[in-house]
């Protein structure tokens, strides 16, 4: 009967204990009440046992970039524990890096945009910064449920309305000025590599075809406590039954949908039909990077059941037990009233091009730095306008340094506290980097080096009460700030912080 109170013993205080045994000996209601809470709680996996049903992540050997991250493999996902573990790639130059791409159905939104930028500066940081050549291989979906019905619904050829949606998802990351993959790999161009992969899986037992012709992966193939990053019994949908009946288990998963009416099919073995959609993923990482890779990337909604069926069939087909070794999850883009995340299945979205329409790109590049990569980001209009007057602030700076140069301020900086401020500002900079790609650090430490600095030009002189400005004005120094300002801000991907790009 005392074996819960037992186990909580360690959060209780002695008082307290003591008064919950009273109870117990003298309130039978009490008494039931909490036996009843105690065969519920044995009924659950306690947190070690949890923990064991997960894949034991280990620190890879390479290269130590010195940076720390946050890494979903190997974790329960939630914020209490996400690892901060040492970035180690296999390469001293390179890294290894496939993205998930866009399912191009539809116009993507700014929920989509927030993740693209968010890596997309985490990429900019590790090549800009550190010097990395990271190679990013992205796959786009355009063979998926919801490609067919759109284009069932509009009376589109699925073909055609999937790459026109896809050159709209090309225009919209330029618009953004996020960098490009190396290579972008559409489904429907690497199928018979899909067939080979899933025949691979066929042939060692890892996976089963069906008299319908669908065919599953076989998770009874991995070892019981290998390859999870959630918990089994929490995640996996126990209701989810094949078509026939012929699922030999609920946790198997979909690599390959057998042809129905009205939809696109390619020939395969077992039959005619479809990949499923994590199989894609898959084959195309390994078609580029082979059994191993350093980061794999995605929102956070991919990272069950996709990503925790990309790894199963990975090292199911590599014979591996760490195939990739970082999993970066971005948080979503959520809209307070709604209290969910930004998405055209709530009917409430704004595209990226009406969003750029109206806003400099610098504005959501900006509002995705000023929270961490992997929490969401609230979205409403006081916080478009509140990062707006973030933006002009830096934008004012850069216009105030170029204005100092040409003798239009009225102050005189002095050189040394200037030195040591702008080593200072450096060195945080550095460290905000090296610590989880934390933006929000970073743009502390550089509004305090701003604030110091213009307090030091002092204010901007009228044309009329112009005079030639005093030479011993540290000038080589102030362009020193100009050129790492100009070029900080350049490299994270701002293309409105320029001096005479300013409008007063």
């Amino acid at each position: 009967m005392f074996s819960l109170l037992q186990r909580c013993h360690s959060r209780l205080s002695p008082t307290l204990q003591q008064t919950c045994i009273r109870s117990l000996a003298v309130t039978p209601i009490c008494h039931k009440f909490i036996v009843q809470k105690e065969k519920k709680f044995a009924q659950k996996p306690r947190r070690q046992e949890v923990q064991d049903m997960f894949y034991t992540w280990v620190l890879p050997e390479g290269h130590d970039t010195g940076i720390k991250v946050t890494n979903t493999y190997g974790s329960l996902g939630k914020k209490m524990d996400r690892q901060r573990v040492p970035l180690v790639v296999k390469d001293p130059q390179k890294i290894s890096w496939y993205a998930c791409g866009p399912t191009v159905y539809d116009s993507c939104h700014i929920g989509h945009a927030s993740s693209y930028l968010r890596f997309d500066i985490i990429r900019r940081i590790l090549s800009k910064f550190y010097d990395y050549n990271v190679v990013m291989v992205m796959g786009i979906t355009d063979v998926d449920d919801k490609i067919v019905a759109r284009a069932n619904l509009v009376g589109a050829e699925f073909g055609a309305l999937s790459r026109k949606y896809e050159q709209e998802f090309y225009d919209d990351l330029d618009s953004l000025n996020i960098l490009p993959a190396h290579t972008y790999v559409r489904v429907s161009d690497v199928i018979p590599e899909i067939i080979a992969f899933i025949n691979t899986l066929i042939e060692n037992g890892k996976a089963y075809s069906t008299s319908r012709g669908d065919v599953w992966f076989d998770h009874r193939c991995l070892p019981e406590k290998s390859s999870y990053l959630v918990p089994r019994a929490e995640e996996w949908n126990d209701g989810e039954k094949s078509a026939a009946g012929e699922k030999k288990s609920t946790h198997d998963f979909s690599l390959w949908k057998a042809v129905k009416p009205g939809e696109p099919y390619w020939e395969a073995p077992w039959g005619n039909g479809r990949p499923g959609w994590h199989i894609e993923c898959s084959t195309i990482s390994s078609l580029y990077f082979g059994d191993s890779l350093d980061i794999h990337s995605g929102a956070i909604d991919l990272r069950f059941p996709h990503h925790e069926c990309e790894v199963q069939q990975c090292h199911a087909y590599h014979d591996a037990t760490q195939w990739c070794n970082y999993f970066f999850h971005s948080g979503h883009l959520k809209e307070p009233k709604s209290g969910g995340k930004m998405s055209k299945s709530a009917g409430s979205v704004v595209t990226i091009s009406d969003f750029v329409a109206a806003n400099s790109p610098d504005v959501l590049r900006l509002m995705c730095m000023c929270s961490n990569w992997h929490d969401d980001v609230n979205y409403y209009s006081k916080a478009v306008k509140e990062t707006r007057v973030k933006l002009e602030r830096f934008q004012r700076f850069a216009y105030n340094l170029q204005q100092y140069l040409q003798g239009n301020m009225s102050g005189k900086v002095s050189g040394d506290a200037v030195v040591q401020r702008f080593a200072r500002c450096r060195e945080g900079v550095d460290s905000a980097f090296r610590d989880d790609f934390n933006t929000i650090e970073m743009l502390n430490v550089l509004s305090d080096f701003v604030e110091f600095v213009n307090a030091q030009m002092g204010e901007e002189v009228l044309l009329e009460q112009w005079r030639e400005p005093d030479l011993d004005r540290s000038n080589d120094l102030m362009l020193e700030v100009l050129h790492y300002y100009l070029d900080l801000f350049r490299d994270l991907g701002f293309v409105s912080i320029k001096p005479h790009q300013y409008v007063k």
